[in-house]
């Protein structure tokens, strides 16, 4: 599981930088699969490289700040 992250430490997988969503969501590949509402009002995506099989995490988002979250 690949976790993209604002945090600066996260535990039990490896952290990545943030890479943009928008840029993320243009390749194919990935999938969208579940959102979940955090107790802080941001919510954590999770998606998939259908091609790699790889899980990605994108934690800690405002979805309003993303257009191209809207309707996921």
């Amino acid at each position: 599981m690949v976790i993209i992250t604002n945090d600066k430490q996260v535990l039990g997988a490896e952290a990545n930088p943030r890479v943009p969503i928008d840029k993320l969501l243009q390749d194919s590949d990935i999938k969208f699969v579940d959102k979940k509402y955090e107790s802080d009002g941001l919510f954590t995506y999770y998606f998939k490289n259908e091609n790699s099989g790889e899980e990605l995490v994108y934690n800690r988002v405002n979805p309003d700040s993303h257009s191209v979250l809207k309707g996921l």
